[in-house]
């Protein structure tokens, strides 16, 4: 099951580091190695990797460079880098930060503290890769609706739609082939009809507001007729049906009399609408599991929608959030440094802001905020 293990690239000019990551790493994950940036860049082409974990002092090509190289990639800009070094100056550590690293682990390392710190920089990516699958599903699904609503037009405008003609007096009938076939018919098959034949192949639980609707349009309640039902095709399963109409011409006391409509089948939205519904509920059940804190909102700084955790680390609920701009989480003295950052994230020209957010009772909370 080595295949399934995450593949993690060591770029060294140390042949002593290389071996002690390796004996730390080789028990957990797929390996591979480097000894410069350049050699870092060639391996990244040939074998992505799911992490890096990055020297800094090299020769040909220092640390720094190559992870400007990495993020400039698009083939290779999510990879996550973590600079392991002997560089342990604030300086140093900024610079890593500014170069795109998602971590800074100076040396002498700890082996516990590099196995937490690559398992939850995995773990992080891991769910950014899910949360970027889950919107590239709703964005199947949403077009997929947009196909079938087109498609729906195109039928209706082609005349492609089961249509029905219904005396409303004397309960007779008139179906053309679609209508029958859209049931698995044909229309010899149901013949003779009658409004009696509609009711029989309707969904017993949606017959009675079938008819609560009818009425309310026959009294002038409604200008239309609009119901979306079940109806039991030939092959004992049932379809969804987007059933039309309009009485087009009254009795003289003022009666319904003729009564026009269309049938058109939706079962393929329906059943988008359900998996469209499932999808966003595990999309949401996703961002309340994690122990990030996610802010959902405009390049303005209005917040839409926050995560469970942003109550229970900041103190503020959703309701709450509604009315905050993002910049007034922070410091008041730093605000104008968060503005900037944010301004600098949203260009593309950082990845991360450093600045700590303040809770609703005061307290400081160290953060590193990422924008997606």
């Amino acid at each position: 099951m080595d295949d399934q293990k995450s593949r993690i690239l060591v770029v060294d000019d140390e042949a002593n580091n290389r071996k002690f990551l390796q004996q730390i790493l080789k028990e957990y994950y797929r390996l591979s190695f480097a000894v410069n940036g350049k050699e870092a860049l060639d391996v990244c082409r040939k074998v992505k990797p799911d992490m890096i974990l990055l020297d800094i002092m090299m020769p040909e090509m220092d640390g720094f460079e190559a992870c400007k190289h990495l993020k400039a990639d698009v083939e290779t800009a999510d990879i996550p880098v973590i600079f392991i070094t002997a560089m342990n100056s604030i300086e140093d550590e900024a610079a890593g930060f500014t170069a795109g690293c998602v971590d800074y682990i100076t040396k002498p390392i700890s082996r516990a503290i590099v196995l937490a710190r690559i398992n939850t920089h995995l773990m992080i990516s891991h769910q950014k890769k899910e949360i970027e699958l889950q919107k590239k599903k709703f964005e199947t699904v949403n077009k997929q609706l947009e196909y079938e609503s087109r498609r729906l037009a195109g039928i209706i405008a082609g005349t492609r739609a089961g249509t029905w003609e219904w005396n409303v007096q004397t309960g007779q009938t008139v179906f053309n082939d679609l209508w029958a076939e859209m049931l698995g018919y044909t229309l010899d098959e149901i013949s003779p009809t009658s409004i009696e034949t509609w009711a029989k192949f309707v969904h017993p639980d949606d017959l009675q507001e079938s008819m609560q609707l009818l009425d309310r349009h026959f009294q002038g309640e409604l200008d239309y007729y609009e119901f979306e039902s079940r109806m039991q095709h030939k092959d004992g399963g049932w379809i969804w049906v987007l059933d039309r109409g309009k009485v087009i011409r009254w009795t003289d006391d003022g009666k319904p009399l003729w009564m026009l409509g269309t049938h058109q089948d939706i079962t393929e939205r329906k059943h988008a609408q359900v998996k469209l519904s499932e999808s966003e509920s595990n999309f949401r059940t996703f961002f309340e599991s994690i122990n990030d804190m996610i802010f959902v909102g405009n390049l303005d700084g209005k917040v839409f929608y926050t995560n469970s955790t942003v109550k229970d680390k900041l103190g503020y609920s959703p309701e709450e959030m509604l009315s905050i701009h993002i910049l007034d989480l922070h410091q008041p003295d730093r605000r104008d440094d968060a503005e900037m950052i944010f301004n600098e994230m949203f260009q593309g020209k950082r990845t991360t802001c450093p600045l700590p957010l303040i809770a609703k009772n005061g307290n400081v909370i160290p953060v590193e905020t990422r924008v997606w």
